[in-house]
């Protein structure tokens, strides 16, 4: 480990994990292991974290820079966070997407690192589960979101064909009128409907 200011980090390959199944249903737990069964599908997983050098290369492209952590669900703040970012080797493409598989990756999270909320991405040929912790109460329950840059604001212009400072203009009222919206839902969990 090396340590740089108040951080530390990894030098050497983190821990590595493993899960073996098939199919889509669960039997419970029986201690050795996840495993499905169902649709004939076997798959063996393996899953482990990426070291500091392979996060930062990986934070430098613009499709993992511009989803990231923003708020902490437990107390609110609002960073900094410490990210965390695996590789899961072993799920065929074709079932990344598939809510069953994410079922089992994201109980495995749970009981193989205590992460309880993890978001799936993937880049290239690669199949990441994408993960924060706040840095003021330790929590893994991050609401993550997607930064509005200049460069997805000029794609989204360009595919509704209206100018970049409309289409800024508008998320950003979006984003007031959503933020108020929760504020308020916030303050008055309960409140009353208008019939009386």
């Amino acid at each position: 480990m090396q340590v740089l200011g108040d951080e530390t980090r990894r030098t050497s390959r983190p821990k590595t994990s493993h899960l073996s199944g098939s199919g889509q249903s669960r039997r419970p737990g029986d201690g050795s292991g996840e495993r499905w069964h169902g649709k004939g599908t076997r798959m063996n997983c393996q899953v482990s974290a990426l070291t500091d050098l392979e996060l930062e290369s990986l934070l430098t492209s613009p499709r993992f820079k511009s989803f990231g952590p923003v708020t902490c669900q437990g107390c609110g703040d609002t960073g900094p966070f410490v990210r965390r970012i695996f590789r899961i080797v072993g799920v065929p493409r074709s079932k990344w997407a598939d809510d069953e598989v994410q079922g089992l990756l994201s109980r495995h999270f749970r009981t193989a690192f205590g992460i309880e909320s993890v978001f799936f991405r993937h880049h290239g040929d690669d199949f990441f589960a994408d993960s924060a912790a706040c840095g003021a109460c330790g929590s893994s329950q991050i609401v993550f979101d997607i930064e509005l840059t200049d460069e997805i604001l000029s794609r989204f212009a360009a595919m509704s064909g209206r100018g970049l400072t409309e289409v800024r203009s508008e998320m950003e009222g979006l984003a007031e009128m959503i933020s108020r919206s929760q504020g308020s839902q916030r303050r008055s969990p309960h409140r009353k409907s208008d019939r009386g």
